[in-house]
């Protein structure tokens, strides 16, 4: 896993007074202290790399069948979840409700994120959390029944792509400690501004870890992914300066983060925690723009806080979807895109040190877009078959690593393939 160290840089105490959203929105409430302008996910730094991230993803699209099938080879560590190819099984033998399970376990165990919850009973609240990988994982870890983990996510019974709680009947049967918020509308809706109110007056500062995990669809129009998951990601942020207790951490989900928006989210973390880390995962596919934004200490005392949620909680208003419910009809319009919340100059220090971890991040990511186009243009038998191999015991080997029993010998599905896949490492118990 990686993970580099962002600069803490106190811009000032009274961080709200400098919040001053910019919207790529013609129909913005002048009288909300809220600006529009046309630069919408203009990228700031970076540009050659995200110029050529996006011609690779394109190369992407014209083979999306095939990339589907070789990504499993090129990601050294898919195996751990997915079924190895002509086989029958993955190579982790515990079966989670989701493969966040496995990233949140990878981060809790590189950075010691468990040696900094209470050792009796502790409080944790996962955002856009559905199915609940991170609770699971977080059960899993702490073993402790006197914990309480709360989850939110987004409820839309007749959305396939919403994951919900569908998955979840028989772990949350079984963990009576883990409780269900649905907010105040009863959908989970974190770009609802009521429910962060309902949530600020219900647990305020009450929870020691945590977690965003939100994401959307991004098969299509990748290009937007930056700017179209900014919304989410700010509520996110937001829901976790209301609910984090003193000195507790917080763990987000971002994607590309190329635009003044991303940059602004980044700082403006790395203002109300003492130390805030860039994280990928090896869990995390090589391919995607996927990273994680590790907080630890929070550091705002209640008038502080009160005074970012009422600045922020006019963002979400703002951004949230406008419905309108009509006889046989249901019209959700989208949340306004957001550009910046600072209009101040960031800090160079900061820029740059951003810049270098997008440099590192985005060479590990072109590599494996490279070799997978590759891979696709020159495939053989021989070849994936020693990919796999290899793979094979790198995910075994993080199996060990985070003590998570696995399947030592994976066989195949094929009779006639017995002789080729023979593993003799011995598993733990």
């Amino acid at each position: 896993m990686s993970a580099y160290l962002i600069p803490s840089i106190v811009y000032t105490t009274e961080l709200h007074k400098y919040i001053v959203p910019t919207y790529a929105d013609a129909n913005a409430n002048a009288n909300a202290n809220i600006n529009t302008n046309n630069n919408t996910g203009k990228v700031i730094i970076n540009k050659t790399l995200h110029k050529y991230l996006n011609t690779l993803k394109a190369q992407i699209d014209e083979c999306e069948m095939s990339w589907d099938k070789y990504k499993k080879y090129t990601n050294p560590y898919e195996f751990i979840h997915t079924t190895v190819p002509n086989s029958r099984q993955s190579i982790c033998a515990y079966k989670p409700l989701s493969r966040s399970f496995f990233k949140m376990i990878e981060m809790s165990n590189m950075l010691n994120i468990l040696a900094d919850l209470p050792a009796d009973k502790c409080k944790t609240f996962h955002l856009a959390e559905g199915p609940g990988g991170f609770i699971e994982a977080m059960v899993f870890l702490r073993k402790n029944p006197a914990d309480y983990y709360y989850g939110m996510t987004l409820l839309e019974e007749h959305n396939q792509n919403v994951p919900g709680w569908r998955k979840s009947k028989n772990f949350l049967e079984e963990n009576p400690n883990v409780i269900i918020e649905k907010g105040l509308d009863g959908k989970g809706d974190l770009m609802n501004a009521r429910n962060l109110i309902h949530c600020f007056k219900n647990y305020k500062g009450q929870f020691d870890l945590i977690t965003g995990d939100g994401g959307f669809d991004f098969s299509v129009h990748y290009h937007s992914q930056e700017m179209v998951s900014a919304a989410l990601i700010i509520c996110q942020v937001s829901f976790a300066i209301a609910l984090q207790k003193i000195g507790g951490s917080f763990i987000i989900k971002m994607f590309d983060t190329f635009s003044k928006i991303s940059l602004d989210i980044i700082f403006l973390l790395s203002n109300i925690y003492e130390t805030v880390h860039f994280v990928k995962p090896h869990t995390s596919r090589y391919a995607n723009s996927e990273k994680y934004i590790i907080c630890k200490k929070f550091k705002l005392d209640e008038k502080a806080r009160h005074d970012l949620i009422n600045s922020l909680f006019k963002i979400i208003a703002h951004m949230q979807h406008d419905t309108q419910s009509e006889p046989d009809q249901h019209t959700v319009k989208q949340p306004h895109i957001i550009n910046s919340l600072f209009q101040f100059n960031l800090p160079y220090y900061f820029i740059n040190k951003i810049e270098e971890y997008n440099a590192i991040f985005g060479q590990q990511q072109v590599e494996n877009i490279g070799t997978t186009l590759n891979l696709i243009d020159n495939s053989k038998y021989d070849k994936l078959e020693v990919i796999k191999k290899y793979n094979i015991q790198k995910c075994i080997t993080w199996c060990q690593q985070h003590k998570i029993e696995y399947n030592a010998s994976v066989q195949p599905n094929n009779i006639f393939l017995m002789n080729k896949t023979t593993h003799a490492i011995k598993g733990t118990s």
